[in-house]
């Protein structure tokens, strides 16, 4: 999206993401050493290995230079107005879902908890930046999902989609411009930055499913007086009304992979310390947005990031599987990775849950949850293997020879 917004092509088409890693582990930051290439890219590791390319590094930008925020400051609100609305320059952010510190992840050869976002507008009406979850499975063809946050939502996300999220300001990258694909630390004393907030500490705590009318009262409170803006800041005029609201269970890569020999006993019991729910239309019924909530001691917040493109394949679930439980916390509830970049429609609990994937547009069966979430334990150990050094034998010490007398 960065480099669509600079019109950059490789060749006659767009650069897409195996490209990005393809010229990463080639070194290639011009068009010139991308000729000189031409036979290794067409012989990459990638396609060799028949691998998916994961690549843990960090930002690569093809022919754009960009800044980087330093470590302890963050954007200053205007700032990021300037660059959208008067340098019209997407501003890429950062998240971490794993809560781990680099050294463990690596110690443990676990794929990340980080996921990248980026800033695509702003609605001066409603004071709210547009920010792009580029999310949308391993084989869907979605394109993502956007959503209207504050500026308190870019410094401090807290929670999203069931975990705990820190933003890595650090890694943000601003004042975009054409150029040799090279990424520089802007100066700490520059007037565009401002002293990182304190990191927030959220501490969730998990409810019965058949404990939550008060989460359900508190959404319906936020969508009387909810005003909804589309991406081009068009007001949706038609009344809104709740539609239907999903319990999450969340599940972090660490807890997966320490219950792989029976994953479904992370759904053995109906808690949750999130929701997140539908906004539609009265009349139409159609979802224009949808409001998450977080439960702590003192009750239920809203969060600011909520993903409708989530909640819209929910729907195609329950549209492909009809479930007869009319209260809308027992119809379906959603599993959620995002670690992992991994969602499911589930029903029933334990051994008897049932599992349906939002990737591919939510148009699979129902599994049982032992082999949904198998299969995704698989996913993690190969990526693991494929990224965890090489370790060599140590060698035998070399035996002197006998000294000649």
């Amino acid at each position: 999206m960065a480099g669509h917004s600079f019109d950059i092509e490789v060749g006659s088409r767009p650069l897409e993401q195996l490209d990005i890693v393809k010229f990463r582990i080639l070194k290639i930051k011009t068009d010139a050493q991308r000729r000189e290439k031409a036979a290794e890219i067409a012989a990459s590791v990638c396609k060799l290995s028949n691998s998916e390319c994961d690549d843990p590094s960090e930002t690569w930008l093809y022919r754009i230079n960009g800044l980087q925020v330093p470590a302890g400051r963050v954007l200053t609100k205007e700032r990021l107005i300037k660059e959208i609305t008067v340098r019209k320059r997407p501003v890429i952010l950062k998240w971490d879902y794993s809560a781990l510190s680099d050294r463990v992840i690596k110690k443990k050869h676990l794929p990340s908890g980080h996921h990248y976002l980026i800033i695509t507008g702003y609605d001066p009406d409603e004071d709210k930046f547009r920010v792009f979850d580029p999310w949308k499975g391993r084989t869907s063809g979605s394109g993502g999902h956007e959503h209207w946050v504050s500026y308190a939502g870019y410094l401090v996300p807290k929670v999203n989609l069931g975990l705990k999220v820190f933003a890595k300001h650090n890694f943000d990258v601003f004042s975009l411009t054409s150029g040799s694909g090279i990424l520089e630390k802007a100066e700490r004393s520059s007037t565009d930055l401002r002293t990182e907030p304190p990191v927030a500490q959220v501490l969730l705590e998990p409810l019965s499913f058949d404990a939550l009318d008060d989460a359900r009262q508190i959404i319906e409170h936020l969508v009387a007086k909810r005003v909804v803006v589309t991406r081009d800041r068009v007001k949706v005029t038609e009344p809104l009304a709740v539609g239907r609201i999903y319990p999450i269970v969340a599940i972090s890569t660490d807890q997966l992979m320490k219950a792989r020999s029976g994953p479904e006993k992370l759904l053995a019991k109906p808690l949750t310390s999130s929701v997140i729910a539908t906004v539609i239309g009265a009349a139409s019924g159609e979802i224009f947005d949808s409001i998450l909530l977080y439960h702590e001691e003192d009750g239920w917040k809203e969060a600011e990031y909520s993903n409708t493109l989530v909640t819209r394949l929910m729907e195609t679930v329950q549209a492909t599987h009809p479930n007869r439980e009319t209260d809308p916390f027992r119809s379906y509830y959603l599993v959620s990775i995002p670690e992992q970049g991994e969602f499911f429609a589930a029903q029933g609990i334990g051994t008897s849950a049932l599992l349906a994937t939002l990737d591919n547009e939510a148009k699979g069966d129902l599994i049982p949850a032992h082999v949904a979430l198998g299969d995704v334990i698989t996913r993690i150990e190969q990526t693991a293997k494929r990224t965890s050094p090489i370790r060599r034998a140590p060698r035998s010490p070399r035996r002197s020879s006998p000294q000649r007398r």
